[in-house]
């Protein structure tokens, strides 16, 4: 595009601020040249987009094992996390706030009425500390004091659950888990390869920060497997997560289990969704698409089922880009999902079918080289 284009494109959209069409229309008043496209790709390099790009580019594996996805979930367990570890002072305090709440409430009902003194009442919902009470009063019971003085409940129930699916077959394993550090990770991923036919080539996730620790990213290199982790989501783990949390609560009530063992309807689970039902990507059950006589028709099938549909402008060495920025939890719509400053490209790598940039500065926000949907 000519520079006169541009300057065209910026003093009417910046007059304005309207749409692509307004724009388009104004534009051509000045120069009949301009064409929706050039519009479109000013607006790509000098506005901050607020949202993700629409559609997707499907990565497709070539053999079994090439890629892992793994994602966290969480089990709505009735133990809080944040309950297991409390001290001793705020165990004692809690059992005595309450044995005063049961107190007062004995008190409010011999005098006829007990709302006004019952501080879980008040403004019509619990107040902080009649919730730490009632925390308290259903996880002491279970509490054991662990050598460096915190408490943990003696049979704490798995809040947690690491699910990794081999994105080519689409078999999916999961190891339930109590906590989601570090060490509680590298333990299950340990199970979870022999599950999976042994230890994949890659291993892709988003930034979750226990699997990204010195002693993880030591354990993956003397194992030879690369992580790559993703600003985004691991889409293909996610997308899983959702079928086989469906696939337990559809049998907690008929079976008669509670959440808190949830953990115990995993074997049937995985059992039908790796055995009996076959994937709409591959036309296989995810044990038939792992068969050798299978792979060349399985890998045909996710070719054409890839999507392609998200176009990008080429980049090169050289030029200056933005590099995408995670928003926080309460940033609304209007905050840019772009860096507000630039970088230049310095290197372009290809690897595993990949692409990677690296860009200087390297965003702060950010460890690794960037994937083209994230500049």
């Amino acid at each position: 595009m000519t520079e006169s284009k541009n300057d065209t494109i910026s003093k009417i959209y910046y007059e304005h601020f309207g749409s692509i069409k307004r724009t388009l229309k104004e534009a051509r008043e000045i120069n009949p040249d301009i064409k929706e496209k050039d519009i479109k790709a000013w607006k790509d390099r000098e506005i901050s987009r607020k949202i993700n790009l629409t559609g997707d580019n499907s990565f497709v594996a070539s053999r079994p094992r090439e890629e892992f996805q793994v994602d966290i979930f969480t089990m709505p367990v009735s133990i809080l996390k944040d309950m297991r570890y409390m001290t001793q002072e705020e165990i004692d305090q809690a059992q005595e706030m309450y044995k005063n709440q049961k107190r007062r409430k004995g008190e409010g009902m011999a005098g006829g009425s007990s709302r006004s003194h019952r501080p879980e009442m008040r403004a019509g919902r619990p107040d902080k500390g009649a919730r730490r009470v009632e925390q308290a009063r259903r996880v002491i019971p279970t509490m054991i004091k662990k050598d460096d003085g915190t408490y943990v409940p003696q049979k704490a129930p798995y809040g947690y659950g690491l699910l990794a699916v081999d994105i080519f077959t689409k078999i999916v394993k999961v190891e339930p888990l109590l906590t989601n550090d570090a060490a509680a990770l590298k333990k299950a991923l340990k199970k979870l390869y022999p599950q999976m036919g042994g230890s994949p080539e890659t291993l892709y996730s988003d930034g979750e920060s226990g699997l990204k620790t010195p002693d993880m990213l030591d354990w993956y290199k003397s194992t030879n497997v690369r992580l790559i982790m993703t600003r985004a989501h691991a889409h293909f783990a996610g997308r899983h997560i959702r079928t086989i949390k469906d696939m337990i609560f559809k049998r907690l009530d008929p079976k008669d289990v509670d959440v808190d063992d949830w953990q115990t309807l995993l074997p049937e689970v995985l059992e039908m969704y790796n055995a009996k039902m076959e994937h709409s990507a591959t036309g296989f059950t995810p044990e038939d698409a792992e068969k050798p006589e299978n792979l060349a028709t399985v890998k045909g099938r996710l070719q054409v089922k890839a999507l392609k549909s998200r176009k990008y402008p080429p980049i090169k060495i050289g030029d200056k880009v933005k590099a995408m920025q995670k928003k926080d939890k309460l940033d609304k719509e209007r905050v840019s999902m772009w860096s507000t400053t630039t970088s230049v490209v310095t290197q372009i790598i290809e690897s595993h079918g990949q692409t990677y940039y690296k860009l200087n500065p390297h965003p702060q926000q950010w460890k690794m080289d960037l994937q083209r949907a994230e500049i």
